[in-house]
């Protein structure tokens, strides 16, 4: 009788403290553990620190196919976007300028690099004449066979020449290519009997590096009018003593309630060294290149006159060069 009287409540209580219960021992007492798991379901923050690491190892080795192939297991729709914002986020949180350069340094070199798999990649070999060569793939259009150059270097002769030996140096270019000017690459064999001397001749002459040097300064200023802009704007350009635009140069602009840091290059459409940054009206910035780079103070957003009708927007173009 008592048991009739009950009805289906117990049955209903019971199911409800056995779901407890087994959440209770699936998140407290022994909840999932994630082991191995894929880069693309990470969280937003860790995905991050993970686009930091790549971009750090990148800043050592240089390695752009290995970072691309990194990159590629996060899946994100816009691989250069994702880098350059996350190196603005770093910058605004007062991060790692170390790191933010990085990612804004790989996230150039993704923009400016062709897609696909054909960028440069160098191999050392050695041929049967002893001699160590590189070869080193170049970037070709999409369907097009991609193109080998082989350059020797540090030769060493398999035994001792005489005087009455002809050193044999031949020089064999790529298809549809004019001749190597100082400057370009091609492909050298050396005989067995090819003296260094005459080798080393053979070779191209590379062309002489930058090292850099100090501060930049202000190189020009100008007031661009035309065309005529909706909002003002400031333009930045970064060149080397040999006027070469310059990537990943921190561009501090800074005004009487805040300051805003980014990189030179993160826009490779209008030029690896440029940058730009949109001014509020009725404020006057200061505009430096590096910690210590020489400041372009008290500049204002600019006012292009016009014949008729009222005064239009126009930019400020400021060059700085790297002495």
């Amino acid at each position: 009788m008592n048991n009739d009287e009950r009805g289906p409540w117990y049955l209903l209580t019971g199911l409800v403290i056995g779901i407890a219960l087994g959440l209770f021992y699936a998140w407290v007492v022994q909840p999932v553990q994630y082991v191995d798991t894929a880069p693309d379901t990470l969280q937003s923050n860790y995905k991050d620190h993970y686009r930091a690491l790549i971009a750090l190892a990148y800043l050592g080795n240089e390695d752009l196919l290995r970072a691309r192939a990194r990159l590629e297991l996060l899946h994100d729709e816009d691989v250069f976007r994702a880098l350059t914002e996350q190196a603005q986020r770093t910058l605004a949180e007062n991060g790692s300028d170390n790191q933010a350069r990085a990612l804004g340094l790989l996230a150039i070199a993704l923009g400016q690099a062709p897609p696909g798999p054909a960028l440069a990649v160098t191999q050392p070999r050695l041929t049967p004449a002893g001699v160590s060569t590189q070869t080193t793939i170049i970037p070709t259009p999409p369907g097009a066979p991609a193109q080998e150059i082989r350059s020797a270097s540090s030769p060493t002769p398999t035994h001792a020449t005489t005087d009455t030996e002809t050193p044999a140096v031949s020089t064999i270019l790529p298809s549809n290519t004019s001749p190597p000017s100082a400057d370009a690459s091609a492909t050298v064999f050396a005989s067995p009997t090819a003296s260094p001397t005459a080798l080393n001749a053979a070779l191209p002459t590379a062309p002489p590096t930058f090292t850099p040097g100090g501060p930049f300064v202000l190189l020009s200023q100008e007031k661009i009018c035309d065309p005529p802009l909706p909002a003002p704007l400031f333009q930045i350009e970064a060149l080397d003593r040999f006027n070469q635009p310059i990537p990943g140069v921190l561009v501090i602009i800074s005004w009487p309630d805040g300051e805003e840091r980014f990189f030179t290059g993160l826009k490779p459409e209008k030029g690896a060294g440029y940058a730009d940054f949109a001014p509020e009206t009725g404020v006057l910035y200061s505009v430096r290149l590096g910690e210590n780079g020489q400041p372009v103070n008290d500049l204002a957003a600019p006012m292009c006159p016009r014949s008729s009708g009222a005064p239009t927007w126009g930019a400020w173009l400021l060059k700085f060069i790297r002495p």
